[in-house]
């Protein structure tokens, strides 16, 4: 399967989350969902939330998970998701209107676990 698959059948195509993407732990955009543009600054700020959390702080997100592995946000109306494994961090965006948060995260986790299992 390819990242693209990953991401439009696995996760939006789950119907649990709205946009997501996948990025390689050097910054790299491997895939994501039609209209779900994240700018390098973005990216940058992610993956540097793993190691100082604060700056999703900063940018006005609630952290509700935060450890070496996944992160779990929340700001108005949307959740986030991010989950890293060896090689990549998965970045998923659920409207909490539409899906429960277990729902969207455990789609997420399923999804990093079967890379985890892969070598990814």
């Amino acid at each position: 399967m390819s990242w693209q698959e990953y991401v439009d059948n696995s996760l939006v195509g789950s119907g649990n989350v709205e946009r997501a993407c996948i990025i390689g732990l050097e910054g790299g955009v491997w895939a994501t969902s039609a209209g779900f543009q994240l700018a390098p600054a973005e990216i940058s700020a992610i993956l540097q939330g793993y190691q100082q959390p604060e700056t999703l702080y900063q940018n006005g997100f609630l952290l509700i998970r935060n450890d070496e592995r996944s992160i779990y946000l929340r700001k108005g109306e949307e959740g986030g998701i991010l989950v890293k494994t060896g090689k990549c961090v998965i970045i998923a965006v659920y409207d909490s209107k539409k899906t429960m948060a277990g729902t969207a995260t455990t789609t997420v986790e399923s999804v990093a676990d079967y890379l985890v299992e892969n070598g990814y």
